[in-house]
């Protein structure tokens, strides 16, 4: 007996071009995933691009889909999306942000700007109950550097100069 679910599912993998890596859209994308109920992933690719697959029902990935046009982050600038769906039964259990690839597929993609500190990180700067207090890396995913700190693609940490430095546990 086939369930009904499994007949309406769908895989499809998407490619967005634009100023998308170091601006918090791989974790925009995972909390979409999972609110439309899909499955799959999302990576950041070596030409500054993003990649994601996803499977589910189509009208989830449609809702997925309109929501990655309409509410990006603020800093997001999406220049290009490409979808292809894909044949073959579904592989994933649940959504993840996967490890970085070095592959390179579309071109357009761009290093974004370094953004001048945020009205929620000054605010954390200078509380003195706050864990970043006076922090003098004090950045988030809507301000900080960018430009001037990545060695090389794909925009992950240990691409930056900022590597030696232990992410914030909080």
């Amino acid at each position: 007996m086939i369930k009904l679910q499994e007949m309406d599912a769908v895989r499809v993998k998407v490619r967005v071009a634009g100023i998308i890596q170091g601006v918090g859209f791989r974790p925009f994308v995972y909390r979409t995933a999972v609110k439309n109920g899909l499955k799959g992933y999302v990576r950041n690719m070596g030409d500054a691009g993003v990649e994601i697959l996803l499977e589910g029902e189509e009208n989830a990935i449609k809702g997925f889909l309109r929501d990655l046009r309409e509410k990006k982050p603020p800093l997001a600038r999406i220049h290009e999306i490409i979808t292809v769906k894909l044949n073959g039964e579904n592989q994933y259990t649940s959504f993840t942000i996967e490890k970085s690839s070095n592959e390179s597929e579309l071109s357009g993609s761009i290093i974004p700007p370094d953004i001048a500190i945020c009205n929620e990180c000054l605010k954390e700067l200078r509380d003195r109950s706050n864990p970043r207090y006076e922090y003098f890396f004090i950045t988030c995913t809507d301000c900080g550097p960018r430009y001037t700190i990545i060695e090389r693609l794909p925009y992950d940490r240990e691409n930056t100069t900022m590597r030696k430095f232990p992410m914030c546990s909080f």
